[in-house]
Parts: structure tokens; sequence; C-alpha cells
């Protein structure tokens, strides 16, 4: 998904800020500290900048799946009602899951 942003260069553009904001802190910068903190900022603020922005993934509305689930089930097939019970099990575990981070 190269919509979504990458952990990895998010986590370096942190990383990168973090590093500049403690340098000054604990004056290790040498030479001017503020002028090289305020680089340090805006080369950070320029890495999150560059960072592709986030987008959700598109989501199918639990209703809609209920319904082919149903649909499965009327059909007169073991098949279909082997897919209807392998989706309700897709769809319970993701509950179970959703219960567990609340």
């Amino acid at each position: 998904m190269d919509d979504l942003i990458s952990r990895r260069a998010a986590i370096e553009a942190l990383d990168f800020e973090i590093v500049h904001m403690t340098a000054y802190r604990d004056g290790k910068n040498e030479g001017n500290p503020l002028a090289q903190y305020n680089k340090g900022l805006e080369d950070g603020k320029k890495a999150i900048e560059a960072l592709p922005p986030a987008q959700p993934e598109p989501a199918i509305p639990l209703s809609w799946i209920e319904e082919y689930i149903e649909w499965h089930k009327s059909l007169d097939s073991e098949f279909a009602n082997l897919a209807a019970a392998h989706i309700s099990v897709m769809v319970k575990k993701w509950r179970d899951e959703q219960d567990e981070t609340d």
C-alpha cells in the first residue's frame, strides 16, 4: 500500500528531530547551539513534510458482509454454506479483536 505513510520514514524523521532537541538540551551542539537547534528543527520539519500523506484503508460495512453471509446461506449448496461459515468466523474474529482493543 504505497499510499500509506511509511512507518520507517516517520520514525526516522522523528528520531532526527529528537536527536537535535536532545543535543541542544544537553549543550552538546558545537558553535551556535540555537542556530544548530533551529536548523535541526527546520530539517526535521522538511523531513516530516516530505512524508506521503496517510490514507485510510477502504472499509466494507459489516451490514453488507452480513447480508452476503445470509445470501450464501439461502443458496441450496453445501459449498455456499461452507463459504458463509468461513465468512462468519472472520467477522466474529474481527469483532473479538475490536472488543480486546476497547
